[in-house]
């Protein structure tokens, strides 16, 4: 019986010594939780010179820093308005603004705010008093995000 017991302790030595190299050390630092995304979405106006249908300086940061604040977020589709109050007449109206969807929807796509589900529409209901005016020259973009499930 006492052997038996001294063999068992040995044992028992033998095996814990064995395993003490793979042991993980405690951790050193603090936990801190990750910061949570929060994705959701999100709605930016990007403007044109009259007549013009490159973007501006302006409007390229405007995509960038969407970009920089949708960073790690999935885009579930992409909504696109453009309203061109400055053409002479209804075919230049609709010409202007499928153009400036084009050079948006290419710039977005430059920078990975695409989507399976993108809509791109012509609002061509304007006021007279809207006709020229600065804001009546614009690209409506609505990004609908979601934190991304991994798993």
């Amino acid at each position: 019986m006492y052997k038996t017991a001294l063999t068992t302790i040995a044992a028992l030595a033998t095996a814990s010594t064995a395993f003490a190299g793979t042991l993980i050390p405690p951790p050193t630092e603090v936990y801190v939780e990750p910061v949570r995304l929060e994705c959701e979405a999100t709605t930016v106006q990007i403007y044109f010179e009259n007549g013009g249908t490159l973007l501006t300086a302006p409007a390229r940061r405007i995509i960038a820093a969407t970009k920089s604040q949708l960073s790690g977020c999935a885009i579930a589709d992409v909504d696109i308005t453009a309203i061109a109050a400055d053409g002479r007449t209804m075919p230049e109206t609709t010409s202007l603004a499928s153009e400036r969807i084009a050079t948006v929807l290419s710039a977005l796509t430059d920078e990975g705010l695409v989507a399976d589900d993108m809509t791109a529409s012509i609002d061509t209901d304007m006021a007279e008093s809207q006709i020229g005016r600065a804001m009546a020259r614009r690209v409506d973009v609505t990004l609908a995000a979601y934190n991304p499930k991994i798993g």
